[in-house]
């Protein structure tokens, strides 16, 4: 059992995006957080098909959970299901189809500080690597 808190970090004016990644790291190791690996998130968004009902499904994967798949609806309903739920969206092409926009993908470095697990990453926009933004996201668990 445990409690999830994910956060979107602001990058402070005069820095750019990897300074402060960089400066977050830091300050976890400075607080005694050990480096244990890297982890990736990525999200694709589809769209239904007919105009009068544009509902949007994003369907993400997690590298620490590389067998399963996440679904967030519109409507706030989420759905875990197998990695091979990708597939599912194949087969529904004509209701659902793949947005213009290309993944949306966070990937950085994953620590432990005490029953803490922190993971601060850079989110990035499709096959153009720009800088958007800062994940962080804090993990507690608790017997």
């Amino acid at each position: 059992m445990g409690v999830v808190c994910i956060l979107e970090f602001k990058v402070a004016d005069g820095q750019s995006g990897q300074q402060t990644v960089e400066q977050l790291q830091q300050g976890i190791e400075l607080l005694g957080g050990i480096k244990t690996g890297a982890f990736t998130v990525d999200c694709e968004t589809f769209q239904a098909v007919q105009l009068a009902n544009q509902k949007l499904v994003h369907v993400l994967h997690n590298s620490e959970q590389p067998a399963t798949c996440f679904a967030v609806h519109d409507s706030g309903l989420c759905l875990v299901a197998d990695s091979l739920f990708d597939i599912l969206f194949m087969k529904l092409k004509d209701y659902y189809s793949s947005r213009k926009y290309p993944k949306i993908e966070s990937k950085g470095q994953r620590y432990e500080v005490g029953d803490f697990v922190v993971k601060i990453g850079s989110v990035v926009f499709g096959h153009n690597t720009a800088f958007k933004g800062i994940l962080v996201e804090v993990f507690f668990t608790y017997l």
